[in-house]
């Protein structure tokens, strides 16, 4: 399922696949975008904002899909690694 925040990167033919939060996860992250090509995690949380981090590594997304919680490992671990982001108008 395409996520309708996610944004194309380098070329508009090419969309980042979406993955959606499971239900019952923390309601702060809405949907997740990765181009595993570019390096980019787009994250969208439930106020609508959404954060594009750059250079992250695949290990470090199939980490956060497959946590018990996405909430808290964002917060507890993808976070603290400061990746470089930036806010997607």
């Amino acid at each position: 399922m395409r996520c309708g925040a996610c944004r194309p990167t380098a070329s508009p033919s090419k969309p980042i696949p979406a993955h959606e939060t499971r239900s019952g996860d923390l309601a702060q992250l809405r949907s997740l975008g990765y181009d595993p090509e570019q390096r980019v995690l787009e994250v969208e949380f439930s106020s609508g904002a959404l954060y594009r981090y750059e250079e992250v590594p695949p290990d470090a997304v199939q980490a956060l899909l497959e946590a018990d919680s996405l909430g808290r490992h964002f917060n507890q671990v993808f976070k603290p690694q400061h990746y470089r982001y930036r806010r997607v108008e």
